[in-house]
């Protein structure tokens, strides 16, 4: 085990552009421990990255932390202003938030009504997202008493083929206003 940092050089097997000064400052203030002196720069995915311990770390993302001197703020990533992944040079690297880069990607890009389709169908499919029609003939009381029997939202969505976001607002709605139950909106 390392007990006093030597210095440091660089091999760089993927022919990435950066300030060999600035990386090594910022592997060091990245890590928490004496590093080895010989370091590979090599591609990681897609991007070039560095070994720090038992961590691979993209060196744009690294030169990043170090430049603003903590972790990149989430929701947050690293651009390369010309594309180019191998440039990690200072002046090309920008932080920008989620959409504002995935927008600077998606410039000038054509999508087919087919990918559009493909797209709307998988949102449709996630998670979360409203499926079927509100049916406003399904009364607080048949929601409730599945409810009291143990069924979940999930489970009483699926057998009344009603919207699981309706289902849930009913259920809240009843245990705010028990007095729904006694009739009014809904009734079957």
């Amino acid at each position: 085990m390392l007990k006093i940092q030597r210095s440091i050089k660089l091999i760089n097997d993927c022919d990435a552009l950066y300030d060999e000064t600035e990386l090594i400052n910022a592997m060091l203030w990245y890590s928490k421990k004496p590093l080895i002196s010989v370091k590979k720069v090599s591609m990681h995915g897609e991007y070039p990255a560095v070994s720090i311990g038992k961590e691979k770390i993209h060196i744009h993302r690294l030169l990043m932390m170090y430049r603003i001197k903590t972790e990149l703020p989430k929701g947050y990533y690293v651009h390369h202003e010309d594309q180019n992944r191998l440039n990690n040079a200072k002046e090309n690297l920008s932080l920008v938030y989620g959409t504002t880069h995935q927008s600077n990607h998606n410039k000038n890009k054509f999508i087919s009504e087919y990918q559009k389709q493909k797209v709307i169908e998988f949102n449709q499919k996630r998670k979360g997202i409203k499926r079927g029609i509100i049916k406003k003939d399904i009364s607080y009381q048949k929601i409730w008493g599945l409810y009291k029997n143990g069924y979940s939202i999930n489970k009483i969505s699926k057998i009344l083929n009603y919207d699981w976001n309706s289902v849930k607002l009913r259920i809240n709605e009843i245990h705010d206003n028990p007095e729904l139950l006694n009739g009014g909106y809904g009734d079957d």
